[in-house]
């Protein structure tokens, strides 16, 4: 209990991120589906509105797998997020309202330049000079 203000810290926090991946078929891409949510963080005077968000996206590799094109929709249902603040004291109380657009689309793009194979098994290697008598 802060008694300066004459508030608590007791509180159950809740947290979730959650991803679900499914992969349309073979060469072409993957689809997925993120939801975010957590609950109203506290302090010694008040609260804050918890997190919420979501989104949907595609994404595929063409052009030999050089070219990765993800296309992402962020909260498409939400035109504009009202963020809320509250804050209280003795001799006072603040509410704050505050809104701003919040809808996101993107495409992003990545080429790969290297022809470099990950998956390669490197050569076993040694420290021995081919040629090159032994010394004992």
């Amino acid at each position: 209990m802060n008694l300066q203000f004459n508030t608590s810290y007791n509180r159950i926090t809740f947290y979730n991120q959650s991803d679900i991946r499914f992969e349309v078929g073979e060469n072409k891409g993957t689809v997925s589906f993120r939801l975010f949510y957590s609950a109203n963080p506290t302090n010694g005077q008040g609260y804050t509105q918890g997190t919420r968000m979501y989104g949907l996206s595609y994404a595929n590799q063409i052009f030999n797998k050089k070219l990765a094109i993800t296309l992402i929709a962020d909260q498409f249902f939400l035109k504009n997020r009202n963020r809320l603040n509250f804050t209280k004291a003795d001799e006072f109380e603040v509410f704050t309202s505050t809104i701003e657009p919040y809808r996101l689309f993107k495409v992003r793009f990545a080429y790969r330049f290297s022809d470099i194979k990950f998956y390669k098994i490197a050569a076993k290697k040694t420290t021995e000079i081919s040629g090159e008598l032994q010394r004992l």
